[in-house]
């Protein structure tokens, strides 16, 4: 299973990456759709639109007609309901060992509408009798592509010859730039999908984070990638005296039953000890409430005190939460404190985080909390499933495996 999901995300990386190539290859003011409404990239120049469906097939050594069924059916589907505009429909494909340039030919649409596959019937019962074969293929080719490393590569060098920094493509630009055609393909509006070279050109100049998220994670250069954010995020972490506020999401989270408290733990190891850290972190856990009082449970058994609000009557009172705990030194490098940190369960109907704005906010989830108040605080939104990761880029531990 573990197999079949890696082919599936490269399949969707190698999109991505043939996606971001046509981008920078196109004229500034080009439209290019992402996830279009036509194919997997729609790209209209003004004058024809190019319609293009990637498939990537890592495991298929060459070439058979009957592999490209469904993309070609679907093609044909909408030509018949569109053929008066301007549109070329491409099949970029891959498949390791194919070579040879494939031309349709009628017999080959012929032979495909006579499928007996019942999963295809719907799209065999779109083309009616009006299609016109000949037409169709007219405006329409199969292009076999690059294999997924050239493809990076030829990627990575259009980014170089678009003014952008050598030494920054493969840990802030590119991966940027995957990530950024990730978040727009699920966009569910189409018009919000729609980007042209200048305006995407635009949005990758202005970042200066590395994206760390299941995409970026996925990519050739991983560690190089989770090394340059763990650099980015050091200046910060260095300074004693900075507040900060962590939402962790349990569902983003692999092992959140198992490390969550562990990260805590380590967490104030290394940052919350000393005399001179006097800021109290918040850990805002967004789970549910039987699995929140676990880790309530937890944390008071390991030895690290919380405060969470509740009075002796079990009443949350926010003055009594953000009221600072009493200390005492023990020696210049040793303090004792009445609690370590501040522990929520994330409430997104009343989020008390907003009240009292911090330093640093990390945000441990793939989602956007939209009523969190994020107006100059430093954001730092990590898409990460293995908590051992996140406390490698944290710089808690130094090693993530």
């Amino acid at each position: 299973m573990k197999r079949e999901a890696d082919y599936t995300i490269k399949g969707f990386i190698y999109q991505f990456n043939l996606t971001l190539l046509k981008i920078l290859e196109s004229n500034d003011d080009t439209e290019i759709t992402i996830e279009g409404i036509i194919e997997d990239i729609d790209i209209d120049d003004g004058e024809q639109i190019e319609a293009v469906q990637c498939k990537y097939h890592e495991t298929q050594e060459t070439y058979t007609l009957s592999l490209f069924y469904k993309p070609i059916l679907q093609m044909m589907a909408h030509y018949c309901k569109n053929n008066n505009l301007p549109i070329q429909y491409t099949l970029y494909a891959h498949l390791p060992n194919q070579k040879d340039e494939v031309k349709l030919i009628k017999d080959d649409l012929d032979k495909i509408l006579s499928t007996k596959n019942p999963k295809l019937a719907k799209y065999v019962s779109q083309i009616d009798g009006s299609f016109d074969a000949n037409n169709f293929l007219n405006h329409f080719k199969i292009e076999f592509g690059k294999s997924f490393d050239d493809l990076v590569k030829s990627t990575k060098n259009k980014l170089n010859s678009n003014n952008f920094d050598q030494s920054d493509i493969d840990t802030l630009i590119y991966p940027n730039a995957i990530n950024e055609i990730a978040n727009y393909s699920i966009r569910h509006d189409a018009t919000q999908r729609i980007v042209t070279k200048s305006s995407f050109l635009k949005v990758l100049r202005e970042i200066r984070k590395t994206a760390i998220t299941k995409w970026t994670l996925s990519l050739k250069d991983y560690k190089k990638i989770i090394d340059t954010r763990k650099k980015q995020l050091k200046p910060n972490l260095d300074k004693n005296s900075r507040l900060r506020y962590f939402v962790i999401a349990e569902g983003s989270i692999e092992d959140f039953d198992q490390s969550i408290v562990t990260f805590i733990s380590d967490y104030l190891e290394k940052f919350h000890f000393k005399p001179a850290h006097t800021q109290t972190p918040i850990f805002a856990l967004d789970c549910e409430q039987t699995k929140f009082d676990e880790i309530r449970e937890r944390l008071f058994k390991k030895g690290i005190r919380f405060r969470d609000g509740f009075t002796p009557s079990k009443v949350f009172d926010e003055n009594y939460f953000y009221e600072a705990p009493i200390t005492k030194e023990v020696s210049r490098k040793e303090i004792q404190r009445e609690f370590s940190i501040r522990l929520l369960r994330y409430d997104p109907n009343d989020p008390i985080l907003n009240h009292k704005p911090c330093d640093d906010l990390f945000i441990i989830a793939p989602k956007i909390y939209q009523e969190l108040h994020l107006e100059d605080l430093c954001v730092e939104q990590i898409n990460i499933s293995k908590l051992r990761e996140l406390k490698y880029i944290l710089g808690v531990s130094n090693a993530y495996e």
